[in-house]
């Protein structure tokens, strides 16, 4: 190993530590639990809750990740502040709360996250995550007969878009 690759190594060591060391606000004692790793809250950015993960895998600690809302709200997670559970809407609300007002709806077909623009009877949508549906801010009506009842090609039992509420609950 090269010298200059040893420094990168520990430059990347170093960013990693300072990263667990920092602390995100005035309540450094809430976290998020997810199958067995702890996460301190940052904020939420779009259908995401973005956290520094403090404990779990190595491959995970002292990385910032995205957590999709929805996820949030599996059996396996929960949310603590000073030791005590808390909802999770609690924590989303500690950290800015929800960054999408009227919910979002995920494609499942494409994969798009899509923001809900305006939830009257043609929902609108628009493209809140990149991805193979479109760029970014492209926006989509979708009357709510299709929204409700729309499945995957190829799979009648499998329901096309799953809509979510502010919070990443299911949408009723």
């Amino acid at each position: 190993m090269s010298e200059e690759t040893t420094q990168l190594d520990l430059s990347a060591e170093l960013d990693r530590l300072s990263a667990m060391s920092e602390t995100t606000g005035d309540d450094p004692d809430r976290s998020l639990v997810l199958h067995g790793a702890c996460f301190d809250p940052e904020s939420v950015v779009g259908h995401e809750l973005r956290a520094l993960c403090t404990d779990g895998a190595a491959e995970l600690r002292g990385r910032r990740v995205g957590l999709a809302l929805h996820a949030l709200h599996e059996k396996d997670v929960h949310a603590e502040r000073d030791g005590e559970r808390v909802p999770i809407e609690a924590l989303l609300d500690a950290v800015g709360g929800p960054a999408l007002a009227d919910g979002y709806t995920l494609d499942r077909e494409t994969g798009a996250v899509l923001a809900v623009v305006d939830p009257g009877e043609t929902v609108v949508l628009r493209v809140a995550a990149s991805s193979p549906a479109g760029e970014t801010g492209t926006e989509q009506r979708v009357d709510t007969d299709t929204l409700a009842n729309a499945t995957v090609v190829g799979f009648r039992d499998r329901e096309r878009y799953r809509r979510y509420d502010a919070y990443g609950r299911p949408y009723s």
